[in-house]
């Protein structure tokens, strides 16, 4: 909540200190990271 005091904005703060705050860009970071990337793998024809 120190980020946005009224929770208007979702945001996510990165272990480097970097702010995301579009909704797109938090989910394909969350995509990235290991353990949802192996839930989302698939094999491609």
């Amino acid at each position: 909540m120190a980020l946005d005091p009224e929770g208007c904005v979702s945001a996510l703060e990165l272990d480097d200190g970097r702010v995301l705050t579009e909704c797109a860009v938090i989910l394909q970071d969350l995509a990235r990271r290991p353990p949802v990337a192996e839930a989302l793998a698939f094999e491609q024809p």
